[in-house]
Formats: C-alpha cells, sequence, structure tokens
C-alpha cells in the first residue's frame, strides 16, 4: 500500500511539474516596443508577413465557420505548429546571419592587415631591401585574404536574404538603428551626437545620404588627436564596406551616416566608438600597436559613392 500510494504521489508531483506550452505567447504582439530584440521583431514581423502563416489562419476561421470541433481542433493545432515553425526558422536564419556577419569582420580585418604587410614588403623591396619571394609570399597571403573577404560578404547575403524570405520586407527596416537626431546638438559645420561622436563637415556634398544597408565607398586617413597619421587608403582604391551593420567601427557606422555623398569630413571618436579595450596591432612592427588600447582618434573621411 505505501508503495502505492509513493507512487500515486510520484506520479502527481511530475503532473504539476511538466509545462504546457503558451502558445500565444510564442509570437510577440507588438514589435515597435523597444524592449524587444531585434530577433524577437523579426519573429514577429515573419508572422504577419509569411502567407504560409495567413493559410494556417483562414483554415481556422474556414473551420469555426463549419462548427466542426475536430476540424477546429485540427486547424488550432495546425496555426500552432505554424507559430512554433516560424519562431524557430527566424531564430535559426538570425543566428546564422549575426555569425556571419562576426565572420565577416574578422575576415575585413584580415584583409587590411595583409594589406598592410603586402605595402609595407612592396615599400621595402623598391628601396633593395627583402627579397622577391618575400613579396609574392605576401600578394599571395594579401589576394587570398581578399577571396575570403569576398566569399564572407557572399555568406551575410544569402544570410540576410534567408531571413528577408520570411519576413518580406528589407531586414533593415526592422534591424537599422535610428541616429536620435533630437538628441544631437548641432553648431554650425559641427555636429555631437549622444553616443560622444564629433562630425565637423570639411566639404559639402550635393547628394543623397546613405541608409543603413547600403554599400559605401570611402577615402580616409586615420590620425591620432595629436595629428600624427597611423593609417590611410588615399593611395589605394576606396574602402568599400556596408554601412550601419557592424562591418567597420562603431564610429564609422554612426558617422558616415551623418554625409552626403561627395562630402568631405572629420570624425573624432572616443575609444568606445574606435577601437576599444583591444586596440589594434600593427603587422607591420612586430606586432605593436597601430592603435593602443582606450585611444581616441580622428578620421579624415571622403564619402565617395554609395551603392
Amino acid at each position: 500500500m505505501h508503495k502505492i500510494l509513493a507512487s500515486l504521489l510520484l506520479l502527481l508531483a511530475l503532473q504539476s511539474l511538466a509545462q504546457r506550452v503558451d502558445y500565444d505567447k510564442i509570437i510577440p504582439t507588438d514589435a515597435s516596443t523597444d524592449t524587444l530584440s531585434t530577433a524577437e521583431k523579426l519573429v514577429q514581423v515573419a508572422w504577419k508577413n509569411h502567407p504560409s502563416n495567413e493559410i494556417a489562419l483562414l483554415e481556422m476561421e474556414a473551420a469555426k465557420s463549419k462548427k466542426d470541433p475536430i476540424a477546429l481542433r485540427i486547424a488550432d493545432a495546425r496555426v500552432r505548429v505554424q507559430k512554433l515553425q516560424t519562431r524557430g526558422e527566424i531564430l535559426r536564419r538570425y543566428q546564422n546571419y549575426v555569425a556571419a556577419i562576426e565572420i565577416l569582420k574578422y575576415k575585413i580585418r584580415s584583409q587590411e592587415e595583409a594589406h598592410l604587410v603586402h605595402l609595407v614588403i612592396t615599400k621595402n623591396l623598391k628601396k633593395g631591401e627583402g627579397t622577391l619571394e618575400d613579396y609574392n609570399k605576401s600578394f599571395i597571403i594579401y589576394n587570398e585574404a581578399v577571396g575570403a573577404k569576398i566569399q564572407s560578404e557572399t555568406d551575410v547575403a544569402q544570410a540576410k536574404n534567408a531571413i528577408e524570405e520570411l519576413i518580406g520586407v528589407n531586414l533593415e527596416e526592422v534591424t537599422a538603428k535610428k541616429i536620435q537626431f533630437a538628441k544631437m546638438d548641432k553648431k554650425g559645420d559641427t555636429i555631437l551626437t549622444s553616443t560622444g561622436l564629433k562630425y565637423i563637415m570639411t566639404s559639402k556634398g550635393s547628394g543623397d545620404k546613405p541608409k543603413a544597408g547600403q554599400k559605401v565607398e570611402v577615402y580616409y586617413t586615420g590620425k591620432f588627436l595629436n595629428g600624427r597619421e597611423f593609417e590611410s587608403n588615399r593611395k589605394d582604391e576606396p574602402f568599400k564596406f556596408t554601412v550601419g551593420v557592424q562591418q567597420a567601427i562603431p564610429g564609422w557606422d554612426e558617422g558616415v551616416l551623418l554625409m552626403k555623398e561627395g562630402e568631405k569630413g572629420i570624425l573624432i571618436l572616443p575609444p568606445k566608438l574606435a577601437y576599444g579595450k583591444s586596440g589594434i596591432k600593427d603587422p607591420s612592427n612586430d606586432g605593436q600597436y597601430m592603435v593602443p588600447p582606450e585611444t581616441p582618434v580622428m578620421y579624415e573621411i571622403d564619402l565617395v559613392d554609395i551603392k
């Protein structure tokens, strides 16, 4: 008798611990609130926009009109399945997209470092220093880094397309972080933002401002606040990146969105908008810091093209 009673108590305890899914909470009800994460907003938009979800809801309405309890239960179950599948698929695709962006940032940094090394070796060779073998090796490594970056850009684009296939709109319409212009202090040609960025326009542009998600091409010169230069691409091709999606340092993502096509200006960045606590190493100088940790910097930027 005691064993039977113990078994019954255990069964009741397990039933009380069992959790049923609250299907009303699987899809967020309001994507406009600031409390929702980007992933949750995407889930909500996908549920509203994808035709397969509408079909499931229409089937349930049809079952209600027939007043068939069995058909209604089946239709309701299909809606619940659709909610689970929509949420799961969006979260999976968004995670793939986030991972692809992180990989791309690494590939961009690798290309920049390979380019710096190749430039140093090229200059040394012109001075009669170094060997042709060193030049050829650096050239191969640089080209491989360029190819890896192009492949990584393709991976990001494909991951983005996979999300847009379900949400039915451009990803930037949901994820783009809008700059709070109301919190900016404008003084003539200078803009001070709430993040600590300072932008000084030096030459007006005649084109449009880029939007988050668009590709831009820029010439730049990076300097410390004392005027000493630490990098520049003005003797090379313009640097191309997608603005507003974390393919560049935060200060560029914010600052370039303030500029018009053809505009020139200076971005003055606190460390958190530049290279932060990690700084950036100079591969051409025995791993010494090109920009030390916690160092403010400024960039002279020419926004030459918007794609």
